[in-house]
């Protein structure tokens, strides 16, 4: 198994010359963020960030972003992104429920009360010191320990919906199966443009990353006001000739299809996509529906559809499975309803540790099968396990 450090430094070896940053600041090439985000690294190995540390990060959303994202998985660090849109009292909590080793942010962002140290990426100081750094690529040596699949990638706050938002865990361990699983269906790479549209602060923020940066394509960033559904929305695609986008129902719902993303891929995400918005968004372009729990990395089932059949969140991802069980957690039949489930830590992406200084059951919590309670329908032997969308409490991603 590869890090997301393996996969990108591999994927800069090869397109190094290519846009891999498109945004109102300008365009950022492959080798440039990779030594950017090197150079930054070596600063938050000196600051004590290494395997197993959270590093919270609050920066709007810019290519300073994405450098510092970068930087704190080269330093073999796991960051826990926090949206500067979110509420204080939110990213407070998350803070103090988390603990990270370090905060990195922007002027532009305050986190009153936050309690951990803090480094201030645009501080002249600061951008000094880390401009004089070597811009190669980090080795073990040079960490403050070996970097492997099974250390911690991200932590992400769920929405709460039990009353109290819990982090989740999870590791390196998944990204391989889910990039080649992007590759082989979704097919974005070098010449292409991956829209961020997902809040950082969710998993989906890693799936366009992923798809973008990890195959060679370009991602695009706009300020949240472009990113608005509708007309904003229609507008920075437009503008900046996306080819790839991962939207929820209700964003595609309200957003013209006129003109967007001819013949290339738009994959809804998020909630239960209606056979009428299906039929509208596939034609003239590839569209695909898909499903992933928290507790995975990002995805664990995607298909494509087009609106003329059945909506289902299509066949698990590689070295994934998914399984329809029923009442009593045997394997539903052909046709039945049950709930979805997957199999456990031996499964890629699934967390299989909470960071090592913290005791047994501590937060962030690591969380499991059975899966979260959604009502899916068992297909035909051979046929993969797929799920109906179309009934009350269809499964979701996040």
């Amino acid at each position: 198994m590869r890090t997301v450090n393996d996969l990108f430094e591999s994927t800069v070896a090869r397109v190094g010359q290519e846009p891999a940053l498109i945004s109102p600041g300008g365009t950022v090439g492959y080798a440039r963020l990779n030594a950017d985000a090197n150079r930054l690294a070596r600063r938050l190995v000196a600051a004590g960030v290494g395997p197993d540390t959270l590093v919270a990060v609050a920066v709007p959303r810019t290519a300073g972003l994405m450098t510092v994202l970068l930087a704190v998985l080269k330093a073999g660090g796991a960051y826990l992104p926090l949206d500067p849109a979110y509420p204080v009292e939110r990213l407070s909590f998350m803070l103090r429920d988390a603990r990270p080793v370090l905060l990195v942010r922007s002027s532009r962002v305050s986190v009153p009360g936050a309690g951990v140290p803090e480094l201030l990426i645009d501080d002249p100081a600061v951008a000094a010191t880390v401009a004089a750094q070597p811009p190669r690529d980090l080795t073990d040596r040079e960490r403050r320990a070996p970097l492997r699949p099974g250390h911690l990638m991200y932590v992400i706050y769920t929405s709460g919906s039990t009353g109290r938002p819990k982090g989740v865990a999870v590791t390196h361990a998944g990204v391989a199966a889910l990039v080649a699983s992007q590759a082989a269906q979704l097919g974005a790479g070098p010449g292409d443009r991956v829209l961020q549209w997902a809040s950082i602060s969710f998993d989906a923020a890693f799936w366009d990353i992923s798809l973008a940066l990890l195959s060679g394509a370009a991602l695009v960033l706009a300020p949240a006001d472009d990113l608005l559904p509708g007309p904003p929305l229609h507008d920075t695609m437009i503008r900046n000739a996306v080819t790839h986008a991962t939207l929820p129902p209700v964003a595609l719902s309200v957003t013209d299809a006129g003109g967007l993303l001819p013949g290339g891929v738009v994959m809804s995400t998020g909630d239960a996509i209606t056979r009428p918005l299906a039929r509208t968004w596939s034609k003239g372009r590839r569209m695909f529906n898909g499903y992933g729990p928290t507790e995975v990395t990002v995805g664990i089932a995607m298909g494509p559809i087009n609106g003329d059949e059945e909506i289902s969140i299509g066949r698990p991802l590689l070295g994934s499975a998914v399984h329809v069980l029923d009442e009593r957690l045997g394997e539903a039949a052909p046709g039945e309803e049950g709930s979805c489930t997957w199999p456990g830590p031996a499964s890629p992406g699934v967390t299989s540790a909470v960071p090592r200084r913290r005791p047994p059951g501590s937060s962030p919590t690591r969380t499991g099968p059975p899966g979260p309670a959604c009502t899916v329908r068992a297909t035909a032997a051979g046929a993969g396990p797929t799920a109906s969308c179309s009934s009350p409490g269809a499964p979701t991603t996040r």
